[in-house]
């Protein structure tokens, strides 16, 4: 149990210390982009997941939301999520070179 969690944490923080060229892959067949991303926001703010995808945010949890630096982070397009089925190596070989074609890959989870 966990193993999302933990590989959340560390792309959270790779995110903070990659260069705005450079990018991470993160291929998850289990759950969908959204929720990944409400996960990564909620473990950067520490906010509960669930008042966060139930929108009942303290005011406080908001300021934290707002005010996260993941925010500008993701907008640059420097975190690739593909969360559909890719059972052939080939399928993940060719998303990997075409991430890293349009920005250098740093990471491959």
């Amino acid at each position: 149990m966990g193993k999302t969690s933990l590989v959340l944490n560390m792309m959270n923080q790779q995110l903070r210390l990659i260069a705005p060229e450079e990018s991470i892959l993160y291929i998850n067949s289990k759950e969908g982009k959204t929720n990944l991303i409400q996960r990564m926001l909620a473990i950067s703010c520490q906010v509960n997941i669930d008042d966060l995808q139930l929108r009942r945010l303290s005011e406080e949890d908001k300021k934290k939301l707002f005010d996260n630096p993941l925010l500008p982070i993701l907008q640059q397009d420097n975190l690739v999520l593909e969360t559909t089925a890719k059972s052939k190596i080939a399928d993940v070989e060719a998303l990997v070179q075409k991430t890293n074609a349009e920005k250098k890959l740093k990471l491959l989870i």
